[in-house]
């Protein structure tokens, strides 16, 4: 995420004595260091571009006629405590180093519910245990999770989102299929060499991470979306098309239903039945509502004329660094410019709608705790699995 993207809204509040103390000594006790990378401190997360910090006194005035978010530290020790301890575990994931620290640690904001804003403590605590949580993932690779028929398999590969997602692994389900019969005694490495590149079906990604929640293992669902560059095999797609149809409905496509359905019999199998469902992630509206704001400034600096040009340029092959950077800014402005109500809908009535179209089909899942009436978040109980792709399943209630 460039810089001038961060979440620039959220300011930290802490009382006079916190910051005369900060003041004081600042870089001897809250500094951090990475691997190969320039150093941070606590006070250049907070005092730079996307958090700054004032008195609780002068709040009250600042507040005035501002859109800011203000989020009051309670402990400050536990704050930056946790929030350097955060900061070491994410340096010592596996996948650190294609990732920045300091784009997550700006961007790790925008993942707080209604609920964490008031504790913000215990926000940090969770996502620690969230990653703590993910060695316990066979990530990065393809794994076999049913055979469908003689043709067709279902796979799942849990891969690393970037920075600024909701979490930061997500999960996609694919059926793979082979052009011809083969032994069945081969092993399923054998067996994907066999596979066409273009022989697959891929649902929608899934964001999510585990943690304990009333002392049961809990899985905390952030969001679905399909993710760009996604194969969907027509054949395949032909194949699935009956189970398709009979879970259309005007609210949420069949696509999300089903990846859905995979992924609470995958945590059905893994022993995990209580789902926390976000439904309210406060600062991400205006995270892209200020995002559109940058894109539609960084294009209105091209005119018409220039961005003919660009495209003539690129379209006979030029990727020297300025036409690159106008295709990209292009491509993303398509995703994120003037779309905030329609992500801030996928992320909350649309996930909403979904879960409880699943709860009414199909008597295994049972919604615990209904959101914006029993608290903010969803919870379903998983009490069987679904079986949704094995059409001569009894369970399934079309």
């Amino acid at each position: 995420m460039d810089e001038k993207y961060g979440p620039s809204f959220i300011k930290f509040v802490f009382d006079e004595k916190t910051l005369k103390d900060l003041s004081e000594d600042f870089e001897k006790e809250y500094q951090i260091a990475y691997k190969s990378r320039d150093i941070i401190t606590c006070e250049t997360i907070l005092k730079g571009q996307n958090t700054i910090v004032h008195l609780w006194k002068n709040l009250l005035e600042y507040k005035n006629g501002s859109d800011d978010v203000f989020i009051q530290i309670h402990d400050s020790n536990k704050f930056f405590s946790y929030l350097q301890e955060l900061i070491n575990l994410y340096s010592q994931r596996k996948h650190y180093a294609l990732l920045n620290p300091k784009n997550f640690i700006r961007s790790i904001w925008l993942r707080m519910d209604a609920e964490d804003i008031n504790n913000v403590e215990g926000f940090l605590q969770k996502q620690m245990v969230f990653i703590k949580n993910e060695r316990f993932l066979n990530d990065g690779c393809e794994v076999e999770f049913a055979q469908i028929n003689e043709k067709d398999r279902l796979v799942y590969k849990i891969n690393e989102n970037e920075d600024w997602f909701e979490t930061n692994k997500n999960i996609i389900f694919s059926i793979l299929r082979k052009k011809v019969l083969l032994s069945s005694d081969l092993s399923f490495e054998e067996y994907l060499k066999y596979f066409d590149s273009d022989d697959e079906y891929d649902f929608p990604a899934i964001h999510f991470a585990f943690a304990k929640e009333n002392n049961r293992p809990t899985c905390f669902l952030y969001g679905i979306q399909q993710l760009p560059n996604k194969r969907k095999d027509d054949d395949i797609k032909e194949f699935i098309q009956p189970i398709r149809k009979k879970l259309r409905n005007k609210y949420v496509s069949s696509d999300i239903l089903i990846a859905l359905s995979l992924f609470f019999d995958f945590l059905y199998k893994k022993g995990i039945k209580d789902v926390n469902i976000s439904t309210m992630q406060v600062l991400n509206y205006q995270f892209h509502e200020q995002l559109s704001k940058n894109y539609h400034y960084n294009l209105d600096k091209y005119s018409e004329y220039e961005k003919q040009k660009i495209e003539e340029r690129y379209n006979s092959g030029d990727t020297s660094e300025e036409v690159i950077e106008y295709i990209y800014l292009k491509r993303n402005s398509k995703m994120y410019m003037d779309r905030q109500d329609d992500i801030s809908y996928n992320k909350s009535e649309r996930l909403i709608n979904a879960i409880m179209e699943l709860c009414e089909r199909y008597p295994v899942l049972d919604v615990t705790s209904y959101p914006y009436i029993e608290g903010e978040n969803m919870h379903i109980k998983i009490n069987g699995e679904i079986n949704i792709l094995n059409s001569s399943s009894k369970k399934q209630k079309f």
